[in-house]
């Protein structure tokens, strides 16, 4: 499991055009800026993360792959289909999948799933929407505990 794990939404997208899925919906140019900012305010506060992690939707790739070339060149950029409107249990399944070489992890995924896993990381209560490029960072020794629910008590 990463011990350090950034959550990213994808920048923000397009519309779908007539016929187009919406797995297709690439980034707008303001989603593009978005991604350059994300990327540069995430590195102020992570040296370098080993991996990042994406959806195969060209959205995400598309962040991912912004991200990257604006903050961390030499970081390689992975895409997983489980990633697609994952639920924050398959977005921890995922992660428990990853080579323990894997210490520092940067995941770019898509609501509802990342926003929720953020709220239950976070342990506060606070039940929150991420913004198109927002994101959140977690030192996550606790993310062995079996499942993204809160702790009890």
């Amino acid at each position: 499991m990463p011990q350090q794990l950034v959550l990213l939404r994808h920048g923000e997208a397009l519309p779908a055009s007539r016929g187009m899925r919406d797995f297709d919906r690439p980034l707008s140019e303001k989603g593009r800026v978005q991604a350059q900012s994300a990327a540069q305010a995430i590195s102020a506060i992570m040296a370098r993360p080993d991996l990042i992690l994406a959806s195969r939707a060209v959205r995400t790739t598309q962040t991912a792959e912004t991200v990257r070339a604006t903050a961390f060149a030499d970081v390689p950029v992975i895409t997983d289909p489980a990633l697609y409107l994952a639920t924050p249990d398959a977005l921890l399944d995922v992660l428990r999948g990853l080579d323990e070489d894997f210490r520092s992890v940067l995941l770019v995924g898509h609501n509802p799933g990342i926003s929720e896993a953020c709220a239950r990381l976070a342990d506060d209560g606070r039940l929150l929407s991420l913004p198109t490029a927002g994101w959140r960072c977690f030192d996550t020794p606790y993310l062995a505990r079996g499942s993204f629910s809160p702790s009890p008590g």
